[in-house]
């Protein structure tokens, strides 16, 4: 199953001018199960213009290979599994305990 990322860095007060702003924010947008093709059809323009004023990943090297969260939490943070912790879409707090998204209670639990 092909991943498709679509990266736009939304900058306040340094859009085109090409400075960093210190308040600006890296916005991911991950479509799981969505082949690249797709965006090249008549019902995806606004994906297409997301693409084109963003950045566009070509492929992806994922870093837990079959599951979505584990790969998307670490494109958003950089951190490998080993570190951030989130292995096989599970993950475990000492507060509040372990969370799994099979598991509709901690699914429904806002803390999380």
């Amino acid at each position: 199953m092909c991943r498709l990322c679509l990266i736009g860095l939304i900058s306040a007060g340094a859009a085109g001018t090409g400075a960093q702003s210190p308040s600006a924010s890296v916005v991911l947008i991950g479509l799981d199960g969505f082949h690249p093709s797709y965006l090249e059809r008549p019902s995806s323009p606004h994906l297409r213009d997301l693409a084109r004023s963003g950045v566009r990943a070509r492929w992806l090297i994922p870093v837990f290979p079959t599951l979505t969260f584990p790969n998307f939490y670490s494109m958003a943070t950089g951190l490998y599994p080993d570190h951030h912790g989130i292995v096989s879409n599970t993950m475990v707090d000492s507060d509040l305990g372990h969370f799994a998204p099979r598991d509709s209670a901690a699914m429904h639990d806002p803390r999380w």
